[in-house]
């Protein structure tokens, strides 16, 4: 994933990641190991909460 992001970057494009709080811990377990950017301890730039606890959506930029 970080080599994706940085080709991206690279190329005059901006990455971003869309997901949903069910989804958090299930994307850490697949990507924490192998990747910087894999155990999300970045800073949402948006987080969208629904009615539901599981509708919070966070967007990482």
């Amino acid at each position: 994933m970080d080599q994706s992001v940085a080709w991206l970057n690279a190329h005059g494009r901006h990455p971003y990641l869309l997901i949903e709080d069910w989804e958090m811990p299930v994307f850490r377990t697949r990507f924490a190991e192998t990747s910087a950017l894999g155990d999300l301890r970045l800073t949402p730039t948006l987080a969208y909460r629904g009615y539901g606890s599981t509708d919070t959506v966070y967007l990482f930029d």
